[in-house]
This record gives C-alpha cells, sequence and structure tokens, in this order.
C-alpha cells in the first residue's frame, strides 16, 4: 500500500510538471500579458557566452510556463477573498476599496528617520539655496505632499501600525521651517482639512497619487501663500472651473494585483472654462539626465495671455501631472522642470530663466533624494 502510495505521488508529480510544460510543444492557454510590465523573452543560447543563460531562461519561464495566468488568479483570488492579503508585495490592501503603494509605507510607520547628522546636511542646503535665490531676487517655495497613508490612514488595514511620532517629514519641517526667506508649505493639513468636509476623494482609490480634485485643492493653498508676495496673481476659485466625472476601472495599483474589475475608481476632470494661457514649444531645450524614463514630460512650457503675472519656474514631479494647466493660468510664464526626483536647486535653469518664482513640490516619500539623488542616478 505504501508502495502503491509512493508511486501515485510520483507519477502525479511528474504529469504536473509535464502539463504545465507541455505550452512549449502545444498551445494549450494563449498567454495574454495582463501584468503592468513588460514579460522576459526567451533569450538566445550563445555557446560562447553561456554564463547569462540559465539566469535569462529561467526569468522567462517563470513568466511563461502554461497555465500561469490561471494559477495568477486562482492565487490573487484565495489571497484577497478569503485570506484578505496583497497578492502582490508592492500593493497593501486597505478597507472601502483602498489599496496603498508599499513603497511609501515608511512615511505612516516612520521606520527610517534622518540622522542628526543628515538634518545638518538638510538644513546647511536650503540655507544655501535660500541665500543664493535672495541674492537675485528670487522668492522661493517648498510644498511637501502627503502620501495617500497619512490622508486617508483610517483605510489602512490594522496591521500597519505607527512605530513612532517621528517621522522624516517632521524632522525635515523642523530643520528648515526656521531658515529666513524659507517658504514651506506642509499640505498635510489641508488635505485632511478637505478630505473631512468635501464629499469627493482627493486621492485614487487604485493609485498613490491625488487626482485632480485633490490637485487642485493643493494648488489653491499654493497659490494663496504665494499671493501674500505677490497679490497681482490671481485669485483661484472653484466657480471658474468645468468640473465632470466618470466611473473607471482600477488604475496603476489594481492593475499590479490584477483586479481593475474588482477594485473600480473614479476620474475627476477640472480645466478652467476660460483658457487664458497657451501650451508652448520652448526655445532651450534643456539637457535631459540619461535614465529620466519620461523624456517628452521633462520639460513643460505654458505662456499667458496676461504679461504682467509673475514667472515661475516650477521643479516638480509626478505629483505635479493634475494641477499643470492651474498653473498656465495663474502665471505669465510657467516653466516646469522634472529633473529626475532629484529637486535640485537648478542653478543653471535659474540664470537662464530668470524667474520671479521658484517652486518645488515634492512627495514626503521622496525628501532623502534631496540628499542622495534617485536611486537610478546613483553610482553603483
Amino acid at each position: 500500500m505504501i508502495r502503491l502510495k509512493s508511486i501515485i505521488i510520483l507519477v502525479s508529480f511528474i504529469a504536473i510538471i509535464a502539463f504545465s510544460n507541455s505550452g512549449y510543444l502545444f498551445e494549450v492557454e494563449s498567454i495574454e500579458n495582463l501584468e503592468n510590465r513588460n514579460m522576459a523573452k526567451c533569450p538566445k543560447l550563445i555557446l560562447s557566452n553561456l554564463d547569462p543563460f540559465p539566469r535569462e531562461f529561467e526569468k522567462y519561464y517563470v513568466d511563461n510556463f502554461n497555465f500561469r495566468q490561471t494559477l495568477l488568479e486562482w492565487n490573487k483570488y484565495l489571497k484577497v477573498n478569503v485570506f484578505k492579503e496583497s497578492p502582490h508585495k508592492s500593493v497593501i490592501i486597505g478597507s472601502d476599496g483602498f489599496l496603498f503603494a508599499e513603497k511609501y509605507i515608511n512615511t505612516y510607520t516612520h521606520q527610517r528617520t534622518f540622522s542628526e547628522n543628515e538634518i545638518n546636511m538638510l538644513k546647511e542646503e536650503f540655507t544655501r539655496r535660500v541665500r543664493w535665490l535672495q541674492s537675485i531676487n528670487v522668492k522661493h517655495y517648498l510644498a511637501i505632499v502627503p502620501t495617500k497613508f497619512n490622508v486617508y490612514s483610517e483605510k489602512l488595514p490594522f496591521h500597519v501600525r505607527q512605530l513612532t511620532p517621528t517621522s522624516q517629514t517632521t524632522q525635515f519641517i523642523d530643520a528648515v521651517s526656521g531658515i529666513e526667506g524659507m517658504n514651506l508649505i506642509n499640505l498635510k493639513d489641508t488635505l485632511l482639512q478637505a478630505a473631512q468636509i468635501l464629499d469627493e476623494r482627493l486621492y485614487y482609490n487604485t493609485d498613490q497619487h491625488w487626482n485632480q480634485f485633490g490637485a487642485y485643492v493643493a494648488y489653491s493653498k499654493i497659490l494663496n501663500e504665494i499671493r501674500k508676495d505677490f497679490p497681482q496673481t490671481p485669485a483661484t476659485s472653484l466657480d471658474a472651473m468645468r468640473i465632470s466625472s466618470e466611473k473607471t476601472k482600477g488604475t496603476g495599483l489594481a492593475k499590479t494585483i490584477l483586479m481593475q474589475e474588482e477594485f473600480p475608481d473614479k476620474e475627476i476632470q477640472i480645466s478652467p472654462r476660460n483658457k487664458i494661457f497657451d501650451f508652448s514649444t520652448y526655445k532651450y531645450a534643456y539637457p535631459i539626465p540619461e535614465k529620466f524614463p519620461y523624456k517628452n514630460e521633462f520639460q513643460v512650457h505654458y505662456k499667458s495671455h496676461d504679461e504682467s503675472l509673475p514667472k515661475i519656474l516650477f521643479i516638480r514631479d509626478s505629483y505635479s501631472n493634475n494641477m499643470l494647466d492651474f498653473f498656465g493660468m495663474s502665471f505669465s510664464e510657467s516653466i516646469l522642470i522634472w529633473d529626475n526626483w532629484n529637486y535640485k536647486l537648478n542653478e543653471e535653469i535659474v540664470k537662464r530663466e530668470k524667474p520671479d518664482i521658484i517652486l518645488t513640490l515634492i512627495i514626503e516619500a521622496n525628501l532623502e533624494y534631496i540628499l542622495y539623488k534617485h536611486p537610478n542616478e546613483r553610482e553603483e
């Protein structure tokens, strides 16, 4: 009996292995790429260079074995519906259809904080920036974007907890807020208040970014702070905007876990009723960092019909994407630079553009890039 049981197990194991590999001989299941990435391709066997082949073939095999998609579907169903877990380590499933990007979790748990030396380095860097900008009569504003973790923390699962009240964001604010001439705009309180009183959500359910409504709330706060120094800048009002919305499939994070239908979302569109600016091709093209992935978005230029307004240089990241047109209607010229998530002062651009204002918008999770650059620019 024991011998028969062993034979059955052995035969079953061989059958499963053979069946899962049958796709290399016959197309039992067509493979459709539903993942938010490129699938590995079959490597060429080069006899003169065999070392990379096993590793590359393993990547190809893992991405292309037969019934892979079916097994992934079963896996995600069990994890999400039975065990209440995310099928992918980069995504955290919260309540009420909220998905969170795991890469930003430190902004809430505060597991990693700045050292005393790093705090001093940040203070010295921004003291240098402010003094240099003051010497050429340019006002400097720095706006810190809170992650969805810190605006909708009540939607987080119970196992995500703060380890200490001190965060990198609070350390940064404490370090630079006392610098004379430093105009720091912490958007967290503004967004928290708006989230409590407004019916619309400010961030996508299924993406780490704010939606256009959240971007408008942040833009209004930034503009109000700038108007204290530049009162000629026109105030903004939702009455001057055209607002529409539509239900959509889930976006980035839902796509990562292959559950765009199960986690739907909502797209909110806000646009000026009267367009008083133009998107224009800029005469001078600044050098684009070699490893920056969005070449066409590195440099954006808007020109208003009102030349009496101040000119702004905007050092940005992806959180500015939903507010670009808002700046176009508020300033005579808006030069927007996405400097590969390094948030530098960019002195050469400042010298050429001669702006009245320089604004840096940074998601709080990236504050350490000010010191150490984005990982794709660090030396190996």
